[in-house]
């Protein structure tokens, strides 16, 4: 794997894995590694890529995944939600029906070094 950042463990005992780069992998219980179609594009720069994985609360019934993801624009970059429901296919489990669900405003690098402390956080929780 290439830059790991966040894991979530699937019911049938597998995991979900993102990496910075942009790519979401799917690890199963004997350890065999795919990649997971279907993630947004990725600002893959400094701390910005792909970021955190959660599954839905109800996943084992909608089988929704929620990924943070930092999104480029020319004025910088922000921090993004993706909501997507993880299916089954031919060639291995990928990402359908995805949509950007939340877009944080873009930060200016140089205007967060100067006016805040830390980097915005990308952690991702969810409520039941």
């Amino acid at each position: 794997m290439s830059y790991p950042w966040s894991v979530a463990f699937l019911p049938d005992g597998g995991y979900l894995v993102t990496e910075r780069d942009g790519a979401l992998k799917h690890v199963s219980q004997d350890g065999e590694q795919s990649v997971v179609e279907g993630t947004p594009d990725v600002f893959a720069q400094g701390q910005g890529g792909l970021l955190d994985v959660v599954l839905s609360p109800d996943f084992e019934n909608d089988r929704t995944v929620y990924l943070t993801f930092s999104q480029g624009s020319p004025e910088g970059a922000g921090t993004s939600l993706f909501k997507a429901t993880l299916a089954e296919g031919d060639g291995g489990l990928r990402l359908e029906n995805g949509e950007t669900i939340f877009l944080r405003p873009t930060i200016n690098p140089m205007a967060a070094v100067i006016s805040a402390p830390a980097w915005p956080s990308h952690r991702t929780a969810h409520c039941s």
